[in-house]
């Protein structure tokens, strides 16, 4: 029986709401399930970040302050000191802020620090941060560091400088087992000269000096003696009105000879002198008058086969000369050493320049040296070698270079083994589109150690290091004004100042650190300034 027009039109209203209501029931179920996913998948807690250093660490006494920044989700931090690269543990802190001090340190000691931020959940602490190291000062004294002019193989010269009490006795003891070994009463002569020499020591032995006011200790320090000299003496200290002497008595010696010059007395290489035998010229030992001078009107040279070369406790003045040595012959040198030497006057090309194709130097070592002003006409680096030769090993360390172009220069194709600058001072260097360092082919091993880099001559035309190797750079610091157009020096820490700030007169070769907040003062640069 069929339906009328009024059923078939209520009957489709009903289906279609049933659809309505059965599709919107499905979309809801949908969406809840979508809802529900969302919520199960929460975001898992994670390991926190590493501290990162904020501020230099910093060692004015014998403590350490160390900052990093602080992470908002860490509940507090563990921080560790060590002075082996964290073999053993010195000192641990728990702390809820993000900066630290260690106290009551030793003196004159490398630390090392490094710091964990803590969560609430120990499973996300993060990983342990290493902050760097610092060195503590040497204990708070009036007593000058004896220098290498201040030790002879059985004498040392003990000065201090006028501060508070008045000194009245020094002590030697012994390294070794801190004995006493000399004691001397100071006469009212030292304490107005501010210096006392102590004889009767023994050579290549360690000792410890102690300077008292009274009973109170006003500082110590470390020296060793000198090794005595061995071998074949050649002793010029006698002759007298004679400036030539040098350069006359050089032809005859034996090979392996030490040449001993006076004290204060200068001599003369009036023309190109040809080393071609070991020696070494040196100043006697002592404490009365400067250094022996030797005045270079002509350079030196070698030829041939030398074992070694070795210029100890010298001033070396230019009287005409451009080089203090410009090799023009094929020639083999096992050691060419530099100890104790400071340079005088305005040489236009290189301290040592190898020239000839097959010339090599197979250690060259810089060591308590002042050189300034080379290169300044030809704009010659201070050390060079051509194509086909080579400085195979370079050590410089505890050194001053300043009013310089160029430092070293490489161009040999054939590999070297190192270069080492260790603990010095650079300051009004490079110009005329020079490099710092310019190698052909890089050191296997290059280092840069505890090196402060002052102003540059020219930004405009200055370079860095140019190699296809790395830069090993450590604890190194440099100033405003040490800029580089290409090629820079990478891995140094700035210093806030100019080398004005830094050093007390750069100009006239003072480079004393006045500024007493420089995180390197303690650490980083030749150590006579410090």
């Amino acid at each position: 029986m069929g339906m009328d027009i009024n059923q078939l039109k209520t009957t489709i209203m009903k289906t279609n709401y049933l659809t309505i209501r059965d599709f919107s029931f499905g979309l809801f179920a949908v969406l809840a399930l979508f809802t529900a996913c969302k919520k199960i998948a929460v975001e898992e807690p994670s390991r926190l970040f590493r501290p990162t250093l904020k501020d230099q660490l910093i060692s004015e006494g014998n403590y350490i302050t160390a900052s990093w920044q602080d992470i908002k989700e860490a509940t507090s931090y563990i921080v560790q000191i060590s002075r082996d690269t964290f073999r053993t543990i010195d000192a641990t802190m728990q702390i809820d802020t993000n900066i630290v001090t260690f106290e009551n340190l030793k003196w004159n000691q490398s630390y090392q620090v490094q710091v964990r931020a803590n969560a609430a959940d120990t499973a996300f602490n993060s990983r342990m941060s290493f902050l760097g190291e610092v060195k503590t000062p040497k204990f708070p004294t009036i007593l000058n560091t004896p220098g290498i002019s201040d030790v002879t193989d059985e004498a040392v010269r003990v000065s201090w400088a006028t501060s508070g009490a008045t000194v009245t006795s020094i002590k030697i003891l012994k390294g070794s087992d801190s004995s006493l070994v000399k004691e001397a009463i100071l006469t009212p002569a030292d304490i107005t000269n501010r210096f006392r020499i102590i004889t009767g020591l023994k050579s290549s032995t360690e000792y410890i000096i102690y300077l008292y006011s009274g009973t109170s200790v006003r500082g110590w320090d470390n020296f060793t003696t000198k090794a005595p000299l061995v071998g074949a003496i050649v002793d010029l200290r006698n002759v007298t009105d004679r400036p030539t002497v040098l350069y006359d008595t050089l032809p005859t010696v034996a090979s392996g000879s030490i040449v001993l010059l006076k004290r204060g007395e200068n001599y003369t290489i009036p023309a190109s002198y040809t080393f071609d035998r070991t020696v070494t010229i040196m100043s006697e030992s002592g404490f009365n008058g400067g250094r022996a001078r030797i005045s270079l009107t002509g350079n030196f040279d070698a030829t041939g086969n030398i074992d070694s070369l070795r210029f100890e406790d010298l001033v070396i003045v230019k009287d005409g000369s451009n080089y203090f040595m410009n090799v023009g012959n094929v020639t083999k040198i096992g050691a060419l050493s530099f100890v104790n030497c400071r340079t005088e006057g305005v040489f236009d090309n290189s301290f040592i320049r190898l020239k000839t194709a097959g010339d090599e130097v197979s250690k060259l070592t810089i060591d308590n040296c002042v050189i300034d002003s080379f290169g300044v006409g030809a704009k010659y680096p201070i050390i060079y070698a051509g194509k086909g030769m080579k400085f195979t090993d370079i050590k410089i360390s505890n050194s001053t270079f300043h009013s310089i172009y160029y430092f070293i220069r490489q161009d040999n194709t054939s590999a070297v083994n190192s270069a080492a600058i260790t603990d010095c001072t650079f300051n009004d260097f490079i110009n005329q589109g020079g490099y710092f360092i310019n190698y052909t082919t890089f050191p296997s091993m290059f280092t840069i150690t505890n090196t402060i880099f002052g102003k540059t001559k020219d930004p405009a035309s200055s370079n860095g290091i140019k190699s296809s190797g790395s830069q090993v750079l450590t604890n190194c610091y440099s100033t405003t004004d040490c800029i580089f157009r290409a090629n820079p020096i990478t891995g140094s820490t700035a210093y806030s100042g100019t080398a004005a700030d830094l050093f007390k007169n750069p100009l006239s070769g003072d480079f004393t650190i006045k500024d007493n907040s420089f995180s390197g003062k303690n650490s980083a640069g030749d150590p006579r300034w410090k």
